[in-house]
């Protein structure tokens, strides 16, 4: 059984790991179907996917961008 500062160490090692594969997945979903389909063959439903798949990326840069900066799980205030 790990302790909670244990865990949280193994967590934030993992979750940077997570959110860095997940953010380059995003990315490279979101350029292959730019480069699959040019801007002006668009219809509104893949108007709607290059948004879901922007903001999908965005959110897992931020999440990255946090975890490897140190303010992540590491400095949660139920862990001290």
């Amino acid at each position: 059984m790990l302790t909670r500062h244990e865990f949280a160490t193994v967590q934030s090692h993992l979750s940077t790991v997570y959110f860095a594969s997940s953010a380059v997945l995003a990315s490279l979903s979101l350029g292959t179907f730019l480069i699959r389909h040019p801007l002006n063959t668009w219809s509104k439903e893949a108007t709607n996917l290059v948004r879901i798949l922007i903001i999908i990326s965005i959110k897992f840069y931020f999440s990255l961008l946090l975890f490897s900066t140190g303010y992540g799980i590491n400095h949660c205030i139920w862990c001290s």
